[in-house]
């Protein structure tokens, strides 16, 4: 769930209807998108504690390792950050800040499978939860590898133009059985989508 919109208020109110609304079993995640200061992120993060709040992501600027480690160590609610960051070495920064309770890198920027992998490597060495940033296609293959998988980020945005889409059971997606990334495109959807 998005929040960090312009009246915490009514972020807090919003956080409290959706609760409500989905119940007490499904995971309820935030999403402040670097919107608050680190003051408002642990206000907010207070507030919203008593919603049972799985995570609140990217509370304050990606950059600010101290401010995410502050609002990390004043909350309950753990801390998921890491899709704006380039580069395993960026994650190390992060962990060595104890800026975060959960790394989410995102494949395209981290330096694809390779990137992904190192970031897995450092997730588990300090024993902390890895989380996906879009592309579920190829970043399923790669939390099914990481010793330290929690989520799976799934933005069905590539589904009409894959042959073989992504299936879920039971709230949780199939790693598909092909070898590789396991994607097979479908050729007449990708040609409706073709720019001449």
């Amino acid at each position: 769930m998005r929040v960090g919109r312009s009246n915490a208020d009514h972020d807090v109110e919003a956080v409290a209807m959706v609760r409500e609304a989905i119940g007490q079993g499904p995971f309820l995640l935030l999403d402040a998108n670097q919107a608050w200061t680190v003051g408002t992120a642990i206000a907010l993060g207070r507030a919203f504690e008593p919603h049972q709040i799985f995570w609140l992501e990217e509370p304050v600027d990606h950059d600010d390792l101290r401010g995410h480690a502050a609002i990390a160590e004043a909350l309950a609610v753990p801390v998921a950050t890491g899709e704006p960051i380039y580069l395993p070495n960026g994650f190390r920064d992060l962990i060595e800040a104890q800026s975060c309770d959960i790394l989410m890198p995102d494949v395209q920027r981290v330096g694809g499978v390779t990137g992904w992998m190192r970031v897995a490597a450092l997730a588990q060495a300090w024993r902390l939860p890895i989380a996906s940033h879009l592309f579920p296609e190829i970043s399923v293959h790669l939390l099914a590898a990481s010793p330290t998988a929690l989520l799976l980020e799934l933005m069905p945005w590539a589904q009409p133009i894959m042959a073989e889409p992504l299936i879920v059971q039971n709230g949780s997606v199939v790693v598909p059985p092909r070898p590789g990334l396991g994607l097979v495109f479908d050729a007449a959807a990708i040609e409706r989508f073709a720019v001449s």
